[in-house]
């Protein structure tokens, strides 16, 4: 519940909408649950459904607030950033090269608002596994790639 509403109020103070990403679609199926259950619009882009419709969707549908989709969408996709002047991660990509490159998307193309991003760490339980160790293996991915560019 408390993290809950600290999404509740990142996305309430945003002047625009809302970008979530997330490495696996179940926590963004659940968080929509949530979010749309406490009044707030969301749409949610898979892998399969027609892209441009549900962004326009989502860029013209006043009553929709945030966007989401998995890590590939972020990367990959011509989304708008303009239309967001907030960034949520509810997990980390496994490259922190993937984090850096949608983070930019959000600064360029016109955005005339400051614009802010959130990394969230999904609770997964005690038991180590793939969820969890996403922040080590970016982490571990960061420094590798600073050592190279050095």
């Amino acid at each position: 519940k408390e993290n809950l509403d600290d999404l509740i109020k990142i996305i309430e103070s945003a002047e625009k909408k809302v970008m979530i990403f997330s490495t696996y679609i179940a926590p963004l199926e659940m968080t929509i649950k949530m979010l749309e259950g406490r009044g707030i619009g969301c749409i949610l882009y898979k892998s399969g459904s027609d892209f441009k419709s549900t962004l326009e969707i989502f860029k013209n549908d006043n009553t929709i607030k945030c966007f989401m989709g998995t890590a590939a969408v972020s990367t990959g996709s011509d989304c708008p950033p303009y239309v967001a002047d907030a960034l949520i991660f509810l997990s980390r990509n496994w490259r922190s090269s993937d984090d850096a490159q949608t983070e930019a998307r959000l600064y360029r193309k016109g955005n005339d608002t400051t614009v802010k991003i959130y990394y969230m760490n999904l609770d997964t339980g005690k038991e180590p596994n793939l969820v969890n160790d996403a922040v080590l293996i970016n982490d571990w991915s960061r420094k590798m790639l600073k050592a190279v560019m050095e």
